[in-house]
């Protein structure tokens, strides 16, 4: 998963009181729009730019959910691995 012209990709990292088991469900992505998946305390989160208007993320601003979590494009997550692995001792 990309972050280009073609594609949008996020992580979606969770605060501790967010239901892991719920979150899916609470989100809710829009099937043949959104492709979503848990993977241990975050969410990784794609949709084509051709339908990110439809996507069910946008809706997600503003609502208690929202005020749990923090979102970053993946391109940002990678960048922020790359770091965290330089300054390892």
């Amino acid at each position: 998963w990309e972050n280009d012209k073609q594609q949008k990709s996020d992580v979606l990292f969770l605060w501790d009181i967010v239901d892991e088991e719920t979150v899916l469900k609470d989100l809710g992505p829009k099937p043949n729009i959104d492709e979503a998946r848990l993977v241990g305390r975050a969410v990784l989160w794609h949709v084509s730019r051709e339908n990110q208007r439809q996507s069910a993320l946008i809706k997600l601003v503003g609502t208690k959910l929202y005020k749990q979590l923090t979102i970053r494009n993946v391109n940002t997550v990678r960048k922020i691995y790359k770091i965290m692995q330089a300054k390892r001792v």
